[in-house]
């Protein structure tokens, strides 16, 4: 069959676009893996309760699982660098100290009805970066590509299997009911068991604005007031995957 050559529709082209760099594509760097697991502990506890000598028994499991959040980059929404589109998002952004927001050229912002002037938007960012750890921490350089990372999670699921035994043709069967509850402890509490979702492993931060200057490249930015923080909880319904519990009940039954 023809192979297709054509840039725009090859996976390479879209790895390399979608790459998050301070100076370009082509000079990416060392960095953190998009799929960077880094640490997970995982365990689990069995209960199980007999009722006599080839009785049915009732059994109590729970299954824990501690993972660090996934990494994600700042950028800026528009490209600076340019080196594939204006509109890309994929160009760290430099992490402003207050001294350097107070210095930056920003273009009064729109939201609605309602206008963020100058000073609004340099007092919000400023405000956005002491609340989050990581933009906080390296005030002063570049964001780091998936140096920010979701939070910690906490998910413990539960299962309840509960065995039968019944003579059929003078032949004992045994089948087992199972209620399996994903993300338990958010059953008990709607604040437990949170999963935390960011699309496309990126947060454009601060909107540039194009150039004020296109001799001397004085770069202008816009800031979209921030609600919260970059990621959202998990909206997701999959068991394993849901920031919300989900029940499944099930049967299984042994032929011997």
């Amino acid at each position: 069959c023809p192979f297709e050559t054509s840039p725009s529709n090859t996976v390479y082209n879209s790895q390399w676009r979608q790459t998050e760099t301070v100076n370009g594509r082509n000079f990416t760097g060392l960095s953190v893996s998009d799929v960077d697991l880094r640490n997970r502990i995982t365990a689990s506890v069995i209960k199980k309760i007999s009722y006599g000598k080839n009785k049915p028994a009732t059994s109590i499991t729970l299954f824990y699982n501690g993972q660090s959040g996934s990494p994600y980059s700042y950028v800026y929404s528009g490209s600076i660098v340019n080196d594939n589109n204006f509109k890309d998002n994929f160009d760290l952004i430099y992490i402003p100290t207050a001294i350097d927001i107070s210095s930056m050229n920003f273009l009064p912002y729109t939201v609605g009805t309602t206008l963020y002037s100058v000073q609004q938007q340099r007092n919000l960012l400023n405000d956005f970066i002491e609340q989050d750890k990581y933009l906080q921490k390296h005030r002063g350089g570049f964001a780091e590509r998936n140096g920010a990372r979701l939070p910690f999670t906490h998910i413990i699921d539960l299962r309840i299997q509960q065995d039968f035994k019944i003579k059929f043709k003078k032949k004992e069967t045994s089948f087992s009911v199972t209620l399996d509850v994903f993300n338990f402890t958010n059953m008990l509490n709607k604040n437990w068991g949170r999963t935390y979702f960011m699309a496309g492993d990126n947060f454009p931060l601060i909107q540039f604005s194009g150039f004020a200057n296109t001799v001397t490249l004085t770069p202008q930015y816009q800031f979209m007031p921030v609600n919260g923080t970059a990621y959202s909880i998990q909206p997701s319904t999959l068991p394993g995957n849901s920031a919300r519990w989900i029940s499944q009940l099930g049967f299984r039954i042994n032929f011997n």
